[in-house]
């Protein structure tokens, strides 16, 4: 599977056509599609060499732009989780069979061959499983078709992975541990039950005329560990924000005593980002819940320079707060490796105002954020965090993975993240609190909203020199050096992928 043959479709038809002693039992399609179903007769390899023919037709049938538009479409019109199609009832269906026909004309075969090949492979979905290319890819020609048989728990122990460019057709070495500058299209097993008529549902739910697939909305509230429709992309959680009925009687109070003068109209005297809330609110907020770290024992590289950005959340009374940690380097997996330049982890806290208190109710972790095969990343509520200085509303503790800066609820979430990889098992015994300094406020650029930070200088830790990290430019961070040959991605994506 992670190599490239050129043989591959010339074993494929061979094999098809019955001139080789290949198995090419086609299985039998259970009438529900199961979470994973189960591989067919044939070998690993040939299974591997399938799935290959499968993503370089597909990748090959998106060189034309009314298919790549139009699978965008369907894409985002999914009612599935991440807005997943399955493939097979999908390529059989109206809207596939012109991606079948030109997918298989451009891998060698007929279009009954390419469904057949399909067939004979476990169940299949097709995705954009990045949240960040799920927000922003628009149809380019930029994007990558990959395919592969493997599980989630086994595609982080492999560094790179064969995909197809959907402007060329040709193979592209597609490296699995850093986050990509083009979008991903992935087909592999389903993760997922479908259901009876994936297809007709599908093609049944709702459209939408939005240009991308998702929504910065939906990027937030999908990975809520909260009860939320499993079965829907849209999910629609309660974040415990203070729009509920009732008075508040605890939580966390301002050291300026600031409550709901907070909000201002934009632009108002004291407002130097524009974006409706005054300055000095938006660091007391940030400083009075940065959260308590907890690092582990082997933890070699938690040297940072953090900043924060604010910004009004979806109701009147919630501010979001992203917690940019900045860190130097990535220290890498002590078996795996991977260490790079900066690490571009974050936080984002959602509070709410009511009643003289302010309170925590969400928490957004990233943990490798954007990272196909390793992202961890979830929303959690407040309850689901330690509070070591006994205020559920206030700030929690977040378990950090050693060297490698992926934030986690607890330490057993931290232990099982990135399907086993990532390790909190020596906790220190002493907290530090993660402070929030004014003048790092980045400010932000959502509804004309100014930019008060873009490049600064390393000052942290000995300084960096005249070395620039240029936090609102589309480049990797590079956490103000250049000792590794890989970097981390540029905080811009991220406040693009929620709206900052």
């Amino acid at each position: 599977m992670l190599h490239q043959t050129r043989t591959i479709a010339a074993v494929l038809i061979a094999c098809l056509l019955g001139l080789q002693g290949c198995d090419d039992q086609t299985p039998t399609a259970s009438p529900v599609f199961p979470g994973v179903a189960a591989g067919s007769a044939v070998d690993t390899q040939l299974q591997d060499e399938r799935i290959e023919l499968v993503a370089r037709g597909i990748a090959i049938a998106l060189r034309t732009p009314l298919l790549r538009h139009g699978l965008l479409e369907d894409l985002r019109d999914s009612p599935f989780p991440e807005h997943r199609i399955h493939l097979r009832s999908y390529l059989t269906g109206e809207r596939g069979r012109t991606i079948t026909a030109v997918a298989a004309e451009g891998a060698g075969v007929s279009a009954d061959r390419f469904l057949a090949v399909v067939k004979s492979l476990p169940h299949l979905q097709i995705s954009v499983p990045v949240s960040y290319d799920r927000v922003t890819w628009t149809g380019s020609d930029s994007a990558v078709v990959i395919g592969i048989t493997l599980s989630k728990e086994e595609l982080p122990r492999l560094r790179s992975v064969s995909g197809y460019s959907t402007r060329t057709g040709e193979p592209v070495v597609v490296p699995t541990r850093v986050m990509l500058p083009y979008p991903v299209i992935l087909v592999a097993p389903v993760e997922i039950d479908f259901g009876r008529d994936p297809e007709g549902r599908r093609r049944s739910a709702p459209k939408h005329s939005r240009k991308t697939i998702s929504t910065s909305e939906e990027t937030f509230f999908l990975q809520s560990t909260t009860e939320c429709d499993p079965t829907t992309a849209v999910i629609e959680c309660d974040t415990g924000g203070g729009s509920g009925e009732g008075g508040w009687t605890s939580g966390v109070q301002l050291p300026s005593g600031y409550t709901y003068q907070c909000m201002v109209a934009a632009g108002a005297p004291g407002d130097a980002d524009g974006d409706g809330i005054l300055q000095q609110c938006e660091h007391e907020l940030a400083d009075a819940f940065g959260p308590y770290l907890q690092w582990d024992l082997g933890e070699e590289t938690s040297q940072r320079q953090p900043y924060f950005a604010v910004k009004r959340g979806g109701t009147s009374t919630e501010v979001k707060i992203m917690y940019m940690m900045s860190y130097f380097a990535d220290g890498g997996h002590d078996f795996w490796g991977g260490a790079h330049d900066g690490d571009s982890e974050f936080l984002i806290f959602t509070v709410s105002y009511k009643n003289g208190w302010w309170r925590l109710s969400t928490v957004y972790l990233s943990a490798h954020w954007g990272v196909t095969g390793w992202d961890a990343s979830s929303l959690r509520s407040t309850g689901e965090f330690e509070h070591p200085d006994g205020n559920i509303y206030g700030r929690p503790k977040i378990w950090i993975a050693e060297d490698k800066h992926a934030n986690y609820s607890s330490q057993q979430k931290c232990d099982e993240g990135a399907n086993y990889q990532d390790n909190c098992d020596q906790p220190i015994n002493a907290l530090e609190i993660h402070s929030a300094i004014a003048d790092r406020n980045v400010g932000n650029r959502e509804s004309g909203s100014t930019q008060l930070l873009n490049c600064v200088v390393r000052t942290a830790y000995g300084g960096g020199g005249t070395r620039q990290e240029c936090l609102w430019t589309d480049s990797e961070f590079t956490g103000w050096q250049n000792v590794h040959e890989k970097n981390s991605t540029a905080y811009t994506k991220i406040f693009d992928a929620f709206d900052f």
